[in-house]
């Protein structure tokens, strides 16, 4: 069980998997149990299957001091598996870890440190990196690494970036509780840009606050047909992000606001050039919408 840690808050770690992915699950195990900070706990939701049980067992054996949950679930969307593991956990914050992403022993203790230091940040994300990989074999697990690398974009503006795309990977970013008592958890019908819409829907309430250290790495497919299978659904779930969340109230500064409206009116190829526009300039057309909200000193509403 977690440890009774008067100092420290309870945080819960949610591990979305499937069967056959148990060599991905004992890597990202294995990171959570070099965590210098040790006040959490960890839900693994095993989508459509009860195959875990050993793996689950066999971590709890090597490190008593990991307190894991297993949740098995019938056959159900991802995003239903992570409300399932949202609504079953008990920290004061909470994250995400996909089962082929890890954490680096530190990034806990610098996401904790951060949200504790930063009372006004609705959630903190950390810079994450990119290991291009191609997956040989699942079972027994046998993969390359082709190309590691860390997004420009953790260093860009936050509002541009969080309203053209999803640039905070699921595993750098942790949020308090009262936000997903408050707003809930992830929308089924967005497929793999569920998160992107939560953190927009998170962020009514205020910008992330950004640390500027390297605390953890996801993957993505290195393979050109895997890449478009990718670009494919993006482009398919994108749209229905967008049409969701061009109403959401989110405190924009100011100044972005008079920049991207002067831009759309000063723009006229851009203006009679609609549909291009949505999708070559989607934070643009968004920042242009919400100028028609009250704007105050603070940003607008």
């Amino acid at each position: 069980m977690t440890q009774n840690t008067p100092n420290q808050p309870l945080v819960s770690i949610i591990v979305r998997t499937q069967q056959g992915r148990q060599g991905f699950l004992r890597e990202a195990l294995d990171s959570l149990k070099r965590q210098t900070f040790k006040n959490f706990e960890v839900l693994i939701v095993e989508n459509g299957s009860h195959t875990l049980a050993d793996i689950i067992t066999a971590s709890k054996n090597e490190a008593p001091h990991l307190f894991l949950r297993y949740v098995p679930l019938e056959k159900t969307s991802i995003a239903n598996a992570g409300n399932v593991g949202l609504s079953k956990a008990q920290g004061q914050y909470l994250g995400f870890l996909e089962d082929d992403a890890q954490f680096f022993p530190e990034h806990l203790s610098v996401l904790v440190k951060a949200l504790e230091n930063h009372d006004d940040a609705p959630a903190v994300y950390a810079f994450a990196e990119i290991r291009e990989t191609i997956v040989h074999k699942l079972q027994p697990l046998h993969y390359e690494e082709k190309r590691t690398f860390v997004p420009k974009s953790y260093a860009a503006d936050f509002w541009q970036n969080l309203l053209s795309h999803n640039f905070i990977a699921p595993q750098s970013i942790l949020f308090r509780r009262e936000l997903y008592d408050h707003f809930g958890g992830l929308h089924e019908q967005l497929g793999s840009l569920d998160m992107w819409e939560l953190w927009q829907r998170y962020a009514q309430t205020g910008m992330f606050y950004a640390v500027q250290s390297l605390t953890s790495f996801s993957r993505k497919p290195f393979l050109a047909v895997d890449l478009s299978y990718r670009h494919r659904t993006t482009q398919h779930y994108a749209p229905r992000v967008w049409d969701m969340t061009q109403n959401y109230k989110l405190p924009l500064p100011l100044g972005m606001v008079r920049n991207a409206s002067a831009f759309w009116f000063n723009t006229p190829r851009l203006k009679a050039k609609l549909k291009d526009c949505v999708y070559r300039y989607p934070w643009m057309l968004r920042l242009y919408r919400r100028a028609v909200y009250r704007v105050s000193e603070k940003g607008c509403e």
